[in-house]
């Protein structure tokens, strides 16, 4: 695939405050991208500067091989979806849609068979003479895609999309926002705070952290290694503590856990695993890696559970899968003692950010 966006060491300031510091990063076409992390990162300045609403202080944007750095919004091929929709209440879903197109070369008596074509694609097409007001939250969404569409742009930017709707139709929209996407081949450009609306989504997640970018990676790469312990944290939870290695070994709290081959060989660090790895095992069982202490916390979620064993600084979260429908009756009691096997090669180590 062909590069469609570049950036440059890009840097924003305000006077003496940094929105983004010294970014570089290169987009390919057809790719769907996520800026993550939270409020105040950088990511929404990031998409506006390379949606022309910002200047960078420093660096340069490129758009298909043009340095579009100090060029305003209208002049980029790109389109911008905002969270709120930004849907004019007097005009109907198809003059909404169409209204981009009056600034184009495009003929009038094409502007409604476009308009028409996009809403097909969020498959409103039974929409176009309705009124915003008569649409749901996801319809209204839909719509304003099929208006940032409808100019067929070279890079389509969503900023924080999905936020406005409520859990059940954030995750369908989730659904559907990857299949358009698949659909129509455009590159998408998106920034979010949800950790798993970016993994689910994105086929690359750029990690931000005080205006930089942290970690660069699919989803995959973003969970299992994670570069950094506030990359484990940010994206999903993280059991985490430090140690000193000792033989191959760690301490975790007052129990010694072997480490993995590959991590043998390291010094004193910030260790951690992921609590859908932690195994609940029977406490006559033996092994290695195995850990008793009481149950203190418990939430059932219906096919999962959260579990917290021991309490304060020495606690451990368990996420536990349900098996066969076995339902909170499975589960152990409240005060119980619960024994639960962390394996080796779920261990991670994580090394220092710059700075400190």
């Amino acid at each position: 695939m062909s590069e469609i966006v570049r950036i440059e060491s890009v840097t924003k300031q305000w006077g003496h405050v940094v929105g983004v510091d010294d970014v570089s990063l290169a987009v390919k076409t057809g790719e769907f991208v996520t800026l993550l992390g939270p409020s105040g990162c950088g990511k929404s300045t990031l998409l506006r500067m390379i949606g022309g609403f910002e200047d960078p202080t420093k660096g340069s944007i490129w758009l298909d091989g043009q340095n579009v750095t100090h060029l305003p919004p209208n002049r980029r091929d790109v389109n911008v979806v905002f969270q709120d929709y930004a849907l004019f209440p007097h005009m109907s879903v198809g003059k909404n849609v169409g209204y981009g197109l009056k600034f184009t070369d495009e003929p009038r008596n094409q502007v409604a068979t476009k308009a028409r074509e996009a809403l097909d694609l969020v498959g409103l097409s039974d929409k176009y003479d309705a009124m915003p007001s008569q649409l749901s939250g996801g319809q209204r969404q839909r719509v304003a895609l099929a208006r940032a569409l409808v100019r067929r742009p070279k890079v389509l930017l969503l900023d924080e999309p999905l936020s406005a709707l409520d859990a059940n139709l954030r995750e369908a929209m989730q659904v559907e926002l990857r299949h358009l996407h698949q659909k129509v081949g455009l590159t998408f450009i998106m920034v979010t705070h949800d950790q798993d609306e970016a993994l689910a989504m994105a086929d690359r997640v750029l990690v931000m952290r005080n205006g930089r970018v942290v970690q660069d990676g699919t989803p995959d790469d973003l969970y299992d290694r994670p570069a950094s312990a506030y990359v484990a944290d940010f994206v999903g939870s993280t059991n985490m503590f430090r140690s000193a290695v000792v033989d191959g070994h760690v301490q975790l709290h007052d129990h010694v856990l072997e480490l993995p081959e590959r991590l043998k060989t390291c010094r004193e660090g910030q260790f951690g695993f992921r609590p859908e790895k932690v195994r609940i095992v029977g406490s006559g069982e033996g092994g290695a890696n195995r850990i008793t202490g009481q149950l203190n916390e418990l939430l059932y979620h219906g096919s999962t559970a959260r579990l917290v064993i021991g309490e304060g600084p020495n606690a451990i979260i368990v996420s536990h899968m349900l098996q066969d429908h076995s339902g909170r009756s499975a589960l152990p009691q409240l005060g119980e003692d619960v024994t639960v096997e962390i394996a080796a090669d779920t261990l991670m180590r994580f090394e220092p950010e710059a700075g400190e």
